[in-house]
């Protein structure tokens, strides 16, 4: 059976999406590893964000028009009817891409500002080990923190179900009308703030993480192991 729309684009568009920040990772081979190590993390963390707002704007949105791919498309691919169905469910899929691209573009940015923030790179002798049980201690709290902003995304998506079951209805009537449109971008509305407030508790994690490591006490001093 031929892939939809959503399997041969969303995926395209990720791909491509993780490839730049990635390069901008290796930018100032003589900046701070341990800097450029967070930049990975915040821009992994963004274009997850990005990636989980782009996959529920088409699962939420366009559904109805993926349904129609599959079956139109089941005994030929190249038949009219399939074609007309991979149109409909591209113009659906459009917002959805276009949202993905600027969200990629955020990331990008921040990547960007991010690396260039980054202290240059100093030989320094190795550094002293850290408290063990003050660094377990970090990494639980992390853990937590973000489960809970992992738990609040989720119901902030939750919310905008009852939007996307009025997508759903709206887009089985007409595909193209104004009706349609306008439900679908009202579930882009309501799911884009859960993806970028996820992606904002995230940094804050990795921020209180980051001080908390830094704060804890040498091993020789506290006693602890290395």
């Amino acid at each position: 059976m031929p892939r939809s729309p959503y399997q041969l684009i969303v995926p395209v568009l990720l791909a491509a999406a993780l490839a730049g920040p990635a390069a901008a990772h290796e930018r100032g081979p003589l900046k701070d590893r341990s800097c450029l190590s967070d930049c990975r993390q915040q821009t992994r963390t963004c274009l997850g964000a990005a990636s989980t707002a782009a996959r529920m704007c088409t699962q939420t949105t366009c559904s109805v028009q993926l349904s129609a791919v599959q079956t139109a498309c089941a005994t030929d691919y190249k038949s009219d009817a399939c074609k007309t169905a991979r149109q409909a469910a591209q113009d659906c899929l459009a917002p959805c891409r276009d949202a993905l691209k600027t969200a990629v573009g955020t990331c990008r940015t921040g990547t960007d500002s991010c690396v260039a923030a980054c202290p240059d790179r100093q030989p320094t002798p190795k550094p002293t080990p850290r408290d063990q049980e003050c660094l377990s201690g970090c990494r639980t709290t992390f853990g937590t923190c973000v489960q809970t902003a992992q738990d609040t995304a989720k119901q902030c998506r939750d919310a905008c179900s009852p939007l996307a079951a009025d997508a759903r209805t709206a887009c089985a009537n007409g595909r193209r009308s104004q009706a349609c449109k306008d439900a679908q971008q009202a579930v882009y509305q309501c799911l884009e703030p859960c993806a970028s407030t996820l992606a904002k508790a995230t940094r804050t994690c990795l921020g209180t993480a980051h001080d908390c490591a830094a704060s804890c006490p040498d091993a020789s001093q506290s006693g602890g192991q290395p």
